[in-house]
């Protein structure tokens, strides 16, 4: 013992140190230590947790992205195909109006062609009788009213026409 106190070691304050030091390693150990390592172990799981989610979150995020994409494409796809068939229709009614109004003009002009026929016809017949009231006058003044047949004027006159209307 001596030669621990000449070294300045006082050898029951050293075991009650050690004792003291062992008594609080165990303390800590058991009431401070486990929990603090049980709470660690817990947020190590909570950050897995975390992470995990992360990464069905990101997956789920990437296939809905791709499902979008998807659906815009097939809606784009959709939208070309109105604007043709919408294209198509305009064409078509174009066509179906440019129809109508030619077979509208042709039958104007089918009308003003048959007016004009009917005007033609009244207006031949018209110079006809005028040529053969005028024929009987001349014959009436040239020859005597007395001599002149009206009826038989008439027919040499309407067969005189016809000749030169053919």
């Amino acid at each position: 013992m001596d030669a621990l106190g000449k070294l300045g070691i006082n050898l029951p304050y050293l075991i009650a140190h050690i004792i003291n030091f062992l008594l609080l390693m165990w303390l800590l150990r058991r009431f401070l230590y486990g929990p603090i390592m049980n709470m660690l172990e817990q947020r190590r799981e909570k950050i897995r947790e975390s992470l995990s989610a992360a990464e069905t979150a990101r997956a789920e995020a990437a296939e809905q992205s791709a499902n979008n994409e998807a659906i815009i494409a097939e809606a784009r796809k959709q939208a070309r195909a109105i604007v043709a068939k919408s294209e198509e229709d305009a064409r078509r009614r174009a066509d179906e109006i440019m129809a109508r109004a030619n077979a509208e003009a042709e039958e104007r002009r089918q009308r003003v062609v048959s007016d004009l026929d009917e005007e033609r016809q009244a207006m031949q017949s018209q110079v006809r009788d005028e040529v053969a009231r005028l024929s009987l006058a001349i014959a009436r003044k040239t020859i005597g009213a007395s001599l002149v047949n009206e009826s038989a004027h008439r027919q040499i006159v309407d067969e005189v026409m016809a000749e030169v209307g053919q």
